[in-house]
């Protein structure tokens, strides 16, 4: 530094900056460090102005020159602050200064309300502030804070702010919570029973939500019993949980987890069976049965309602005496003793009624001939169409099954036969559900041919008529002869005469008139004998006896006059 030297003092010399003793000097003064050893210079390491006042060369006293004189710094924290309990800001002394220099380090204290708040840091431009939650506490409190600068001459400077805490809604205090139920069934928690609310607001369900929903089943909120409800997944057990979430209603809202345990129960299993029919036969299968957590142990069968359950196995069967609708119910027991059952209704049809309205007619005998149609009609009680098939009196089928015959409808085949034998024949109808019913067996006889070869006539019937007999005894016998041309060649009669000769004419007359009209005309008229003959040859004969009849009748009744 370049020094500056006054000398007020005649003949004093000066040298540098010393004041030489002896010399007539009424003080002396100089820019520099004091250079007469005084210690206690007030401004060391600066140039200062010293003076000597008594001229002893000792310095009396210095003061800084005015050119290096250090003006102290200005500290600023920056106003005033606003935070909300539990939050922090950052403080901000940034806008401090020096003027002659620099600021070389910031001091930070809380001189008013510690409890409120805290200082991250003491030191640094910017430290932070965090705010204390006050739990059920409304009110705002004011915290002061101090800033200390130094600048790099030493000089400081402070200046405080005001850090404002504001209250805020505090969220529902909760509790952990549990549910404990079993597989298969649903369990229930008031979960708000520990739980409260710093401020006392009030919790209520309506407030509740699941805001997690479990992994192995369902929760919901029922908000008119209270409670959150808990169902597991079918058949499950073991662990499970869930979350919930409760705001006070002033936008506090807290979380909270709620621990399920599912405890395992012995699954009850399922019955389940299919079904098919034959005839009467019906089919049973239980494979689709299951047991979710073991097996099943047995099979019990009921094969209709008024029967009871009998020991079976998993695929069974039974043959039912008659068609018709019949419940079928089935229970399986599991290996833990637990059963189930399921029931199902089964048709089974009806059978065809037998064939009938047969032709030809059962027992009758046939002229000559070397094929006969065989003929039935089919019904059945459920409408269905039906195969119908003839057979021999030895099982043997006779033509070909006729297929597709509607209910109520005929058909027929042609069977080859020979002249002079009986046969024996039935049908066999089946319904589109394979159930099938016998006619009964029915017969034919298929007349010998006649034998041209014969001379004499062969007596073919004798017919004895008796007709009313009132006092005496009238009795007619008729010998029917057939020759080889078919026609009668003899006739012989007794008669035998009374006083009634007129009443046993007419009763003779009239039955005579009768036979002819139920030989020829095939109406039935009860007779008092037996009539077996069946050619129109012998019918008209009969009618030329019954004739002569009348006219001997008569004749006799005129000579008896």
């Amino acid at each position: 530094m370049k020094k500056k030297i006054g000398i007020f003092a005649i003949a004093a010399v000066v040298i540098g900056a010393l004041v030489l003793p002896g010399s007539p000097v009424a003080f002396a003064s100089g820019w520099d460090d004091c250079p007469f050893g005084r210690t206690n210079d007030p401004y060391p390491g600066h140039c200062s102005r010293y003076i000597d006042t008594d001229n002893d060369g000792i310095c009396d006293h210095s003061q800084p020159a005015p050119e290096d004189r250090n003006d102290a710094p200005t500290a600023d924290a920056d106003g005033n602050y606003s935070v909300t309990e539990g939050g922090s800001i950052s403080l901000d002394g940034s806008g401090s200064s020096d003027s002659d220099g620099s600021i070389s380090s910031y001091f930070w204290t809380i001189t008013l309300g510690g409890t409120y708040g805290s200082l991250d840091s003491t030191s640094g431009s910017s430290p932070g502030f965090s705010a204390t939650s006050e739990t059920g506490d409304h009110s705002s409190h004011d915290v002061t804070v101090e800033l200390t600068v130094t600048d790099d001459d030493g000089a400081t400077d402070t200046d405080t702010a005001t850090v404002t805490v504001n209250s805020q809604n505090d969220p529902p205090t909760t509790s952990s919570d549990s549910i404990t139920t079993c597989e298969n069934t649903s369990g229930s928690s008031d979960v708000l029973f520990n739980d409260s609310d710093p401020e006392g607001d009030s919790l209520v369900y309506s407030n509740v939500s699941i805001s997690t929903s479990p992994s192995h089943g369902s929760a919901s909120v029922d908000e008119t019993a209270g409670e959150i409800d808990y169902s597991p997944n079918p058949n499950y057990n073991g662990s499970d949980s869930f979350e919930y979430q409760i705001s006070d209603g002033n936008g506090g809202i807290s979380t909270e987890t709620v621990s399920v345990t599912v405890n395992n129960v012995s699954d009850s299993p399922t019955a389940s069976f299919t079904h098919s029919s034959s005839d009467k036969v019906l089919d049973v299968d239980a494979s689709n049965s299951s047991d979710i957590d073991g097996s099943i142990s047995s099979y019990e069968w009921k094969w209709s309602s008024g029967d009871s359950f009998s020991s079976g196995t998993e695929t069974d069967s039974h043959t039912y005496s008659s068609g018709g609708e019949y419940t079928v119910e089935l229970r399986v027991t599991d290996d833990d003793g637990a059963t189930d059952t399921y029931s199902q209704t089964v048709t089974i049809n009806k059978d065809s009624d037998a064939p009938s309205s047969l032709s030809p007619s059962d027992g009758v005998k046939l002229s000559e001939t070397s094929s006969v149609t065989l003929e039935v009609t089919v019904t059945d009680p459920d409408g269905d169409s039906m195969d119908v098939a003839f057979y021999d009196g030895g099982g043997t089928q006779i033509g070909t099954t006729q297929t597709g015959v509607s209910d109520g409808g005929t058909t027929s085949v042609s069977y080859s036969v020979s002249a002079g034998n009986s046969y024996d024949w039935y049908a066999v109808a089946t319904d589109d559900e394979g159930a099938s019913t016998q006619s009964s067996t029915w017969s034919f006889t298929v007349k010998p041919p006649v034998d041209e070869s014969k001379e004499e006539d062969e007596i073919i019937q004798t017919y004895t008529l008796l007709p009313i007999l009132i006092v005496l005894s009238l009795s007619c016998s008729i010998t029917l002869f057939l020759s080889k041309r078919k026609s009668i060649s003899t006739l012989t009669h007794k008669r035998i005469w009374n006083v009634f000769l007129l009443i046993t004419f007419l009763a003779s007359g009239i039955l005579g008139i009768l036979l002819v009209i139920r030989i020829n005309f095939g109406f039935v008229i009860p007779l008092p004998f037996n009539v077996l003959f069946w050619h129109v040859e012998a019918g008209i004969a009969m009618f030329v006896i019954c004739i002569f009849h009348i006219i001997e009748r008569f004749r006799a009744l005129l000579w008896f006059l």
